[in-house]
């Protein structure tokens, strides 16, 4: 009986093999090819996911993790590249100066990039002498956080502070007893940069050649290490040291990414609660211009049905639903105009202080008081410069001759 019914199993098992597999569906593939690990990973891989079961025109993205991109690219055939790249500013230039992005346009007929609703400093980061050559993916941009409740004692213009505020309500919430300073810093080259963006100087011009000495810049530095070596201010290595002394009230005040904001806020409901505000970097006569920056996409597909579909993807990356993905899952702001507005005018899915920077970039954007982060700076030289530059800026009884070095090892445009 046993020997009957293993030879059943056999049997059935034999013509199960040889029945043939359905045929699979077949879609348009895209390639989408990117370097991110973390957060931006995910909203890439959600992001696809949702164009594939959404989009209407029987499209499947594709996402790629990828190291050395622009090698590969460079050494594929047209046929073998992928359709898109995911690429942060300064790598567009290269990749056109290579022959290996494509235009934006013509696009296929029915669609339409809605460009004008683009924030100005999105479209200014992927844009070459005014035309747009990729589609911005998320802004961020460095702001100063603010214990509103602690400067409120000490009299802090919150409203419009100057450099002038700044440095005397930093003093005046030190104290080298409790281990405290006004201002908290990360030794970064972002932290450095917003500094020197701040002061209004144009550290870039419309063909990509820079100077940070100049003097604004030189007053921004200036003052920077009066902060930094009378104790009014202390620099932090690991990113996340500075949000706890915040929440711990340990400073005052913090200058870092508008990507830290949940981080800090989700804390300080956990901890030691307080009013958090949050503005521009102070400049010399008030809030100072905003420095931007963020990743986008840029077109490879060779020309024909390939790249008419990739276009159609892009599209859908500004789209309301990718962008609110993108939003949630790195924290960094839409690019859309529309978009914040209609966050503000619904501000009861978000935190004060979300829409408290929904409304500061919106004003960046109409008052023109923003700047890009220039190109050269990303070199990675040039960003140790920075780097080096920021930790050595208290220690210096010359803070211009750091900015002369910096300029010097980043083949910036001579003073």
């Amino acid at each position: 009986m046993k020997h009957q019914v293993w030879l059943w199993l056999l049997l059935l098992t034999l013509l199960a093999g040889c029945t043939a597999p359905a045929a699979p569906v077949a879609e348009p593939l895209l390639i989408l090819w990117h370097s991110f690990n973390g957060a931006e990973r995910q909203a890439l891989q959600s992001i696809s996911d949702a164009f594939n079961a959404d989009n209407p025109w029987g499209l499947h993205l594709v996402v790629e993790y990828q190291d050395q991109i622009f090698e590969k690219v460079a050494a594929a055939t047209p046929e073998q590249r992928p359709d898109l790249v995911v690429v942060w500013p300064e790598m567009m230039d290269i990749y056109r100066q290579a022959g290996l992005s494509a235009d934006l346009t013509p696009l296929p007929p029915g669609l339409h990039f809605d460009t004008d609703d683009l924030l100005p400093m999105a479209r200014a980061l992927f844009s070459t002498q005014g035309e747009l050559q990729g589609i911005p993916l998320g802004l961020s941009t460095y702001l100063i956080y603010y214990n509103a409740d602690w400067l409120s004692d000490l009299g802090y213009n919150q409203q419009s502070p100057t450099w002038e505020d700044l440095r005397r309500a930093a003093c005046a919430a030190s104290d080298p007893l409790k281990e405290q300073v006004g201002l908290g810093l990360p030794t970064s080259a972002g932290a450095l940069m917003a500094q020197l963006a701040a002061s209004g100087a144009q550290l870039s011009d419309a063909e990509g050649n820079y100077t940070l000495f100049k003097p604004e810049t030189l007053i921004a530095a200036a003052n920077l290490h009066f902060l930094l070596a009378d104790r009014c201010a202390g620099q932090y290595i690991l990113a996340a040291e500075g949000v706890n002394q915040l929440n711990d009230h340990q400073i005052a005040m913090l200058i870092d990414s508008s990507q830290r904001l949940m981080e800090i806020e989700q804390q300080r409901i956990q901890g030691r609660r307080f009013s958090l505000s949050l503005g521009p970097v102070p400049a010399i006569d008030g809030p100072g211009p905003t420095l931007w920056y963020g990743p986008g996409l840029l077109l490879l597909a060779p020309e024909g049905p390939r790249r008419q579909a990739a276009l159609q993807a892009m599209n859908w990356f500004i789209s309301p639903e990718a962008q609110q993905i993108w939003r949630t899952t790195t924290q960094q702001l839409p690019v859309r105009r529309t978009l914040l507005e209609t966050y503000l005018q619904d501000n009861t899915d978000h935190t004060t202080g979300e829409n408290a920077l929904f409304a500061l970039t919106l004003e960046a954007a109409d008052t023109g008081q923003w700047a890009i982060w220039p190109n050269h700076p990303n070199a990675a030289g040039c960003r140790a410069a920075l780097l080096e530059g920021m930790f050595h800026m208290g220690q210096t009884t010359a803070p211009e001759a750091l900015l002369i070095t910096i300029q010097a090892q980043c083949k910036g445009v001579e003073p």
